[in-house]
């Protein structure tokens, strides 16, 4: 009896299909599975590579941006092998088997019929014909074509059946999958000839062969949904088929885990060994840094003479392998020979003969971790017994799967596991490598391990290592600054976290509690960072981690045999001597600070002997600490990301900001800083740095993306100024975050970074957008009237230009308006280097990797870290992203403007459009990130849109759709439709409570579809607008405005310790019933300042308190029973609500605006507070910052120590 699902299965993976119809309907199928190929350009007759969307669209199908791929580990398994061997068979074999492999349909072994479950079998025929028909497509069974190729270039399959599962105590994630990617690379061997696919394509009137205007140009190139188009530049790939042979070696042997070869004439067995192992020889030292333990499988596929003891692994390895001992396999191969020899030449290796290669087996393990065998015989030669067929296709399965699980093995211990976000840009950056240069394509800069992203204390630490070991070559002096920068950051972290300590010896809670957390930063900073110090003539050593450090490689590609070289000793003995000096620093210093000397005739608070410390510090190490600085540890307590950049280029975390810096005199929650690390703001006007009331709710300005119709915006905020009524005062700071896309994110860097005013902004925006939109690529030629679209279409198409407009005009703009503000190399999150910076935070959308991948460009770090790594941060500041390139980054529209590159890193962005047109929903997520715990509720989202008009109706022209940049293109012009998106977030993605604070202000644009390039109507649509907010929405801004305002003040509990706190009513102190929060209503605007002048003066009439029962600020207006609010001394004029501080040191007196309040409010009670604002000119009363709010809550966020 023959086992149903061995027959199953062997028939549908040899299936041939010799009907030129269904054939053809296959390769139009399996043209989407093309990831890249090569072929030559006609005019140049140099060659170009073609890079398609096909990772995306397989790991991240949903187009999510990789937001929802951030726990996918792909691994590579590459089947390479000469035309007709039967490559795509096997890989058509693999996929099935592992649909096989995660059904639930008894497997058969040993030959043996299991039981049989017709339900079982009948689910599994369904799910294999479904996903089947996503497999490659095999050989023809047309007589005239059984031998031609039948795939061109490299296609790639995601594996549907069993994901392969780490080993649990490696996982990083507990809901982490660990997908296989199989590609099926274009036959060696092939020469010119056409493959099958191009051969079905009907439109080709005749066979060309891979010349520019052959059928290569037509549907098999998928040129629609190309995603990258590079010229290959390396002279070693011109050279016909073989050049495109070699890229496509070095590209998958620098990506796979795996590499199946495939051969099937036992009589070129030698000269086929020889093949493959030239083959990786020419890739081997092309791609470095990347943790692989490659396996070859060498498959005997379909070979013409059946041998049952080949299916013995060992019988096999003896054959392929060792079949001539005495035969030196690159005796007979100038490629191999040329291999060995520059390997036994190196210094290293003419030293130590054990490191040369001097036998096949040595040859081996210089290019392959293992090499194993499988024999997969042809099915005619075991007819009639498929169970032995089945058995060898689950044995390659098994092979391949624990080969992959080696891998990702691996690369869990040295910390570099690529998820789907990581690859799409080490892939772009990859292709783009190859294309380029010959020199080794370094993994882990592409994986931007040289940018570290640290979240917990022994990251932080971590991390000061890499800077602290690299900044001096002192050793002595570094480690001793080391063991004692360390131990402030455990003494600050004792304080924070115990106070007084939990032990009476400081030596039981370094090892309770501190002795892991240095453990584990020293095994960080060796898996991660540490660098090789063995030394090229041309430079360092460029391997790393020690952990994968096979041999010594240089950024110029030369390689040298050798274990990793450490600058320092790592063996246990030193280990324990850093515990040691390190406990011994952190006791000595902790009965110093948190035991005080009863003898001392000067009392000390702990605060201050803790600051002694730190200044201490500071005073040691000044010159290493103006050398040593970080954008993503705070170096002044080593345990958080730091927020506030100081101009001597060191950043502080807003703990360290309340702890080192004193009260501001000319703001309320405002600190003024110098620099507690270098001290090079000593003598000289401090920074002031503003942070977020407790109580205080968030206010969110967000910005769309448009084109010219930016101007739209710029006049709605325009109208919302005049309306505020404030002169000399910028709309920006009624705002804590402003969020901007494309056009939306110019202007949102503009209003952030700038004083510049609306009326500025807008002659600014007018002047850049003709400048910009005024003249195509294609030049003069393009002036010739009808032809003018056409002729630039055309130059995109044929890879003269990648874009209608240049951006030389846009970034030269840019460039001219910012500078007035900020020396051209500020970048975006250290403005306060050159100027004094603004309170208000910004952050810009884009998208990188070919737009597979969002991103934020952002003047602000995450308090938490950024576990997600979308967000845009340089460790290094000369590498970060400056204030004008963030504003080319978000608005380099697909089409119509090119991708902005930033050199230093290597990444292109693309117009943030592609995702996030409103960028509503982002913003308040990062609302969200910003001041996490229920840090903040929100105040109010402000979105304004760049006019709402009828959708364009008609498809783009032609010629655009054959271009390469059409698939970006398509999301950027669905994601222009920002009115579906706003709506969705009201409606759907918001939360219920946040509902009632969102305003939409879109100015509708009636006449023709307004082009984001027509700058010639800027004028009208100017006009349109302005008109809008002067009649049908003035009422609605006039209202915003006033929400606005109300907004300005806040509650603020009294701080039980000041001397100057407003006595507060003393009736309720005592009843046990109720919960009492003293405080008083402040404001954001600066002390003694005009604005609040007229404020107080003209404008407000006076502040009310009432409990409703909802939490919508919508009810707000429909509540009766206020209680207006008056000075516990008697009522008074606003203006007189004023309480005078003695500032630092009795320096300066500055009056403040203090309206105190008292909630007394029964415990358990469920309604909401109410502290609301009246204007003279209006009726209605606005909730002020942070309310409605429970009672419960406002206790909450009043225990609240340190701000954000």
């Amino acid at each position: 009896m023959v086992d149903p699902l061995s027959q199953l299965l062997v028939e549908a993976i040899t299936h041939s299909e010799a009907n030129p119809e269904k054939q053809k309907e296959m390769h139009q199928r399996d043209e989407g599975a093309r990831w890249f190929n090569m072929r030559r350009d006609h005019n140049s007759g140099k060659p170009e590579l073609y890079v398609y969307d096909r990772f995306i669209k397989l790991c991240d199908p949903s187009k999510s941006g990789n937001t929802a791929t951030k726990r996918h580990y792909p691994s590579f398994v590459s089947f390479v092998g000469d035309t007709s061997v039967g490559k795509s068979t096997l890989v058509r074999a693999m996929l099935l088997m592992g649909l096989v492999n995660s059904s639930s349909f008894p497997s058969s072994e040993n030959n043996s019929v299991a039981p049989r479950n017709d339900d079982v079998l009948g689910k599994l025929v369904k799910r294999m014909s479904e996903k089947g028909k996503e497999g490659p497509v095999t050989r023809s069974e047309n007589i005239n074509h059984l031998t031609d190729p039948t795939t061109l270039g490299v296609h790639l399959y995601l594996d549907q059946g069993t994901t392969v599962e780490s080993d649990e105590a490696t996982r990083p994630m507990s809901e982490a999958k660990y997908p296989i990617l199989f590609s099926d690379c274009e036959g060696f061997g092939a020469g010119d000839a056409i493959t099958n696919a191009e051969r079905m394509d009907s439109d080709a009137p005749e066979i060309r062969g891979r010349e520019f205007s052959g059928p290569r140009n037509r549907s098999p190139s998928r040129r629609e949904q190309s995603a990258l188009q590079l010229q290959v530049k390396p002279h070693c790939y011109s050279r016909g088929k073989e050049g495109v042979d070699l890229f496509y070696a070095r590209f998958l042997y620098a990506i796979s885990d795996v590499v199946v070869f495939i051969t099937k004439e036992d009589q070129k067995i030698q000269s086929e060994l020889v093949r493959v192992l030239e083959w990786a020889s020419r890739a081997v030292h092309k791609s470095v840094n990347h943790p692989s333990r490659k396996t070859l499988i060498i498959v005997r596929h379909m070979a013409s003479i059946h041998k049952p003891i080949l299916y013995e692994v060992e019988e096999l390895r003896k054959l392929y392998l060792y079949s001539d001992p005495d035969k030196l396999l690159w005796e007979d191969s100038p490629i191999l020979k040329a291999f060995v020899e520059a390997y036994n030449n190196k210094p290293e290796t003419v030293a130590r003969y054990d490191l040369r290669i001097t036998t096949n087996d040595r040859l081996y393990n210089a290019l392959f971790h293992k090499i194993t065998c499988c024999y997969i015989p042809n099915k005619v030669k075991v007819k009639g017994r498929p169970q032995e067929l089945y058995k060898q296709y689950r044995a390659l399965r098994a092979i391949i799967e624990s080969s992959v699980r080696d891998g990702l093995t691996l690369r869990a211990e040295s910390v570099m596991q690529y998820n789907v976000p990581a690859l799409s840009h080490i892939l772009t950056r990859a292709f783009a490598h190859f294309a380029a240069s010959e020199d080794p394509f370094d993994f882990y800069l592409a994986a931007r391990r040289d940018n570290p992203n640290p979240q917990t204390m022994q990251d932080h630490i971590a991390n000061f290592l890499r800077h602290a070991f690299e900044c001096s070559d002192d050793i002595k002096a570094t480690n001793e600054m080391v063991i004692r920068v360390t131990s402030i950051a455990l003494l600050i972290d004792t304080y924070h976290r115990f106070q007084e300590g939990t032990a009476p010896n400081p030596a039981d809670i370094f090892e309770r509690e501190f002795y892991d957390i240095w453990s584990r930063a020293v095994e960080i900073y060796r898996k991660e960072y540490e660098k090789c110090a063995f030394q090229f003539r041309d430079g360092p050593c460029t391997s790393r981690p020690w952990k994968i450090h096979q041999q010594h490689t240089s950024a110029k590609g030369h390689f040298e045999p050798g274990t990793f070289k450490h600058q320092r000793e790592w063996n246990t003995t030193r280990k324990n001597e850093w515990i040691i000096d390190l406990r011994r620093t952190y006791s000595e210093s902790y009965e110093t600070i948190f035991k005080e000397n009863p003898h001392t005739s000067h009392p000390t608070t702990i605060e201050d002997r803790l600051n002694s410390e730190r200044n201490l510090s500071r005073k040691l190490y000044c010159e290493m600490w103006k050398k040593i600085k970080s954008n993503k540890t705070c170096l002044s307590c080593l345990q958080a990301v730091p927020d506030h950049v100081l101009r001597c280029g060191h950043s502080y975390c807003p703990r360290c900001v309340q702890e080192l810096g004193r009260p501001s005199s000319a703001s309320e929650c405002a600190w003024e800083m110098h620099c507690w690390l270098c001290w090079e703001e000593r003598g000289q006007h401090t920074h002031q740095i503003q942070l977020k009331p407790r109580c205080a709710g968030a206010r969110i300005l967000t910005l769309d993306g448009g084109g010219i119709r930016g101007i739209v915006e710029l006049s709605v905020l325009h109208a919302l100024q005049d309306a505020v009524g404030l002169d000399n005062f910028s709309i920006r700071n009624m705002f804590d975050l402003i969020v901007g896309t494309s056009t939306g994110g110019i202007i949102s860097l503009a209003l952030a970074m700038t004083n510049a005013s609306i009326t500025e902004m807008e002659t600014f925006f007018r002047g850049v957008s003709e400048k910009t939109f005024s003249q195509t690529t294609a030049g003069v030629i393009s002036r010739i009237g009808p032809l003018k679209k056409l002729t630039t279409y055309t130059l995109m198409i044929l890879r003269l230009t990648e874009s209608v407009f240049s951006s030389e005009s846009l970034k030269e703009g840019l460039k001219s308006f910012f500078k007035d503000y900020h020396p051209l190399e500020t970048s975006l999150f250290a403005p306060v280097l050159h100027s004094q910076p603004s309170s208000t935070r910004v952050a810009v959308t884009s998208a990188k990797d070919l737009g597979q991948t969002t991103c934020l460009i952002t003047s602000y770090n995450h308090p938490l870290g950024n576990p997600t790594n979308n967000l845009e941060r340089e460790e290094d500041s000369e590498k970060d992203i400056k204030i004008w390139e963030a504003a080319l980054a978000t608005s380099a529209a697909p089409f119509y403007l090119p991708p902005f590159e930033k050199k230093e890193t290597n990444t292109q962005y693309v117009d943030g459009t592609v995702y996030a047109n409103c960028p509503a929903e982002v913003a308040y997520g990062e609302m969200e990130k910003l001041w996490p715990d229920k840090g903040a509720s929100l105040d109010y989202l402000v979105s304004l849109g760049t006019g709402d008009q009828k959708a364009k109706h008609g498809e783009a022209h032609t010629l655009v759709n054959m271009g390469f940049f059409v698939s970006i293109r398509a999301m950027f012009q669905r994601q222009l439709d920002s009115k579906s998106s706003w709506a969705k977030f009201e409606q759907q993605t918001a939360p219920l409570n946040a509902r009632s604070r969102l305003y939409r202000l879109d100015p509708p644009l009636k006449g023709e579809h307004v082009e984001l390039y027509e700058h010639k109507r800027l004028q009208e649509i100017r006009g349109l607008a302005t008109e809008w907010t002067r009649t049908t929405a003035a009422a609605n801004i006039q209202e915003l405005a006033d929400t606005l305002i109300a907004n300005l003040f806040f509650f603020e509990p009294d701080d039980a310790e000041a001397t100057n706190s407003p006595v507060s009513s003393s009736k309720f102190l005592s009843d046990p019933s109720c919960t009492v929060l003293a405080g008083s209503i402040r404001r954001r605007l600066s002390h003694e300042s005009p604005q609040l002048e007229k404020l107080l003066g003209e404008m407000v009439e006076g502040f009310y308190h009432a409990e409703t029962r909802s939490d919508s600020t919508a009810d707000v207006g429909r509540v009766q029973n206020w209680t207006k609010i008056e000075h516990p001394l008697g009522p008074r004029p606003l203006l007189n609500c004023m309480v005078s501080e003695v500032q630092y040191q009795g320096h300066e007196v500055k009056r403040k605006f203090r309206l105190p309040f008292t909630f007394a409010v029964k415990k358990h009670n469920i309604m909401y507070q109410v502290l609301a604002m009246k204007l003279k000119r209006s009726e209605k009363k606005i909730a002020i910052s942070g309310f409605p709010s429970t009672i419960d809550d406002l206790v909450r966020r009043s225990k609240v120590k340190w701000l954000q």
